[in-house]
């Protein structure tokens, strides 16, 4: 018990919940929550994480920190990462990306050409 809580209160520092670790879900807000979500995943040091919307229950400046933090502490632990997002600003912290047209997979080079160019008409 102790080296799990040993191992995920750094990230939740990381996520910002430092006044937070003591308080139960109920008392967190949704947003709160989906952090230690991403705490708890990453402190079992996994090879992989898949992330489905990761920060679909943040603003804007929350999503930039936790996408970093999971982008930093995934390099540090060299832990693979799938991100699932509609996004443009999750995508953007990809190495890689790929979308889905017409129910096919279609890759794409660096992640700032990740999302297909909206249609004219």
């Amino acid at each position: 018990m102790h080296e799990a809580r040993d191992q995920v209160v750094p990230l939740l520092e990381r996520l910002g919940l430092a006044d937070r670790l003591h308080h139960r879900p109920h008392e967190l807000s949704a947003g709160q929550r989906q952090r230690v979500l991403i705490a708890r995943a990453l402190s079992t040091r996994p090879q992989l994480v898949l992330a489905d919307e990761p920060t679909g229950n943040l603003d804007a400046q929350r999503s930039r920190e936790v996408l970093q933090m999971l982008t930093d502490v995934c390099a540090e632990q060299q832990i693979a990462t799938l991100l699932a997002t509609h996004d443009p600003q999750a995508a953007a912290f990809a190495t890689r990306a790929h979308s889905l047209q017409e129910g096919r997979l279609a890759p794409h080079g660096p992640p700032d050409l990740a999302l297909p160019a909206e249609s004219g008409g």
